[in-house]
């Protein structure tokens, strides 16, 4: 049965004459939509519109979020067969997924979750008695049947929304972890470099603004990349960092971010590897990285569908120009601080200046 949200949401996609899928439409919700990431405002957008094709365009091209139980381990994801399904089912035979944290807090705000790719949890669907509750009373909910959750990855396939897929899963394809080819005048690389973005954890902010700190490391995305994710709860999705013992929270208020330019991008490697030494080995003499979940090691962050790059850099020192940002729940960005190496400090403009254009003093 289609399922909807309690506010004009769209009730779901059912099966047509011909078991094909079906959106209907609804009216649009009084109050103003919140997407949790690029999938679920495209998923809206698709709802409010009746696009059937468009949303399954979106769905089948995204991450999900599978709730787990509290003590369940986060290794072991829906394609397995000794994943804990408990935590998600809402009542027998009903299987609770979502498309982003903002949607499954909505619903479940305490729950622990791994993520999936939805083409592999559809593929490994464990019971055809079960139905699939996608965003289940939230304004892009949505519901499968279990024989329809069967049958979309085929219906996809002959509609030409995704390319077939080999029956016996391959490796990744070995790639060697090299960075693009330099341009052929050195000067044009130095000054047109990638800008960087880094997600500060909330105890290292005074490290930086008081003590002066000017390093970065660990994984690290490009601003065209993650242009897009304006609030904590977005950027903690799409780049993993709600794991197990993480510093960020998805009710914190807000998250402070270090952008600079990357001016030697040799530093900044592409981390391919996985979450144990067989998956590492895949990707052969190009595989360097093992992680915990919810990293994937494609190169890609783990919320993102593959579509933010992730680097890692071991330790670099921050230049002139880099700059601190606090990015606020309500989608709001203030600029907090520009680093200086001449003075070993980051100059933070004067708090009486109501006319200061958001820029430091070393700036101007």
């Amino acid at each position: 049965m289609p399922q909807g949200g309690s506010g004009g949401a769209a009730d779901g996609l059912h099966a047509g004459s011909e078991s094909e899928p079906v959106l209907r439409a609804v009216d649009e919700p009084e109050e103003a939509f919140e997407p949790g990431n690029r999938i679920d405002q495209e998923l809206y957008e698709a709802t409010l519109s009746g696009d059937s094709d468009a949303f399954l365009r979106v769905l089948l091209n995204a991450n999900v979020l599978v709730p787990i139980p509290g003590d369940a381990p986060l290794e072991v994801t829906p394609v397995q067969p000794d994943f804990r399904w408990d935590a998600a089912l809402r009542a027998e035979g009903a299987v609770q997924v979502f498309t982003s944290l903002v949607r499954l807090r909505e619903v479940l705000p305490e729950s622990r979750f791994v993520y999936a790719d939805f083409r592999e949890l559809i593929g490994a669907w464990p019971r055809e008695d079960w139905t699939m509750l996608l965003n289940p009373g939230t304004r892009i909910g949505a519901s499968l049947r279990g024989d329809q959750v069967r049958a979309l990855s085929e219906w996809a396939v002959r509609v030409g929304l995704v390319p077939a897929r080999p029956e016996v899963p391959l490796p990744p394809p070995r790639r060697e972890a090299a960075p693009q080819a330099p341009p052929a005048d050195l000067d044009d690389r130095v000054s047109s470099p990638s800008i960087m973005q880094k997600v500060v954890p909330h105890g290292h902010v005074a490290w930086y603004l008081e003590q002066g700190y000017d390093r970065v490391g660990g994984y690290v995305h490009s601003t065209g990349d993650v242009a897009e994710l304006q609030t904590p709860a977005q950027l903690y999705e799409a780049l993993g960092l709600l794991y197990e013992g993480s510093p960020f929270s998805p009710g914190d208020e807000g998250v402070y971010v270090i952008r600079w330019p990357a001016y030697c991008p040799d530093l900044y490697r592409i981390p391919f590897g996985g979450r144990d030494e067989e998956e590492m080995s895949t990707w052969g003499e190009a595989g360097w990285v093992i992680e915990r979940p919810p990293f994937v090691g494609t190169g890609f962050a783990p919320g993102s569908a593959g579509s933010i790059r992730e680097y890692k850099v071991d330790s670099v020192r921050l230049p002139f120009g880099a700059e601190m940002y606090y990015l606020g729940r309500d989608r709001s960005e203030r600029f907090i601080a520009m680093y200086d190496p001449d003075r070993l400090a980051w100059l933070r403009p004067e708090p009486s200046t109501e006319t200061w254009d958001g820029r430091t003093e070393a700036a101007q």
